[in-house]
């Protein structure tokens, strides 16, 4: 589990050529999907709690 979080695909990514689950393009897709939802998630609450 703790390889889909960010520090895991960040550290799978920092570790080029090492032992890892997936790829490091799949590690920075991972890193990048996760800045989007909480982008969102922020938005969506900074859109509907501001006056």
């Amino acid at each position: 589990m703790n390889d889909r979080l960010p520090y895991g695909a960040g550290d799978h990514f920092m570790r080029v050529g090492g032992d890892g689950p997936y790829s490091s393009a799949t590690a920075v897709l991972t890193v990048a999907a996760w800045t989007a939802a909480a982008h969102a998630i922020g938005l969506y609450v900074l859109r509907h709690r501001d006056a």
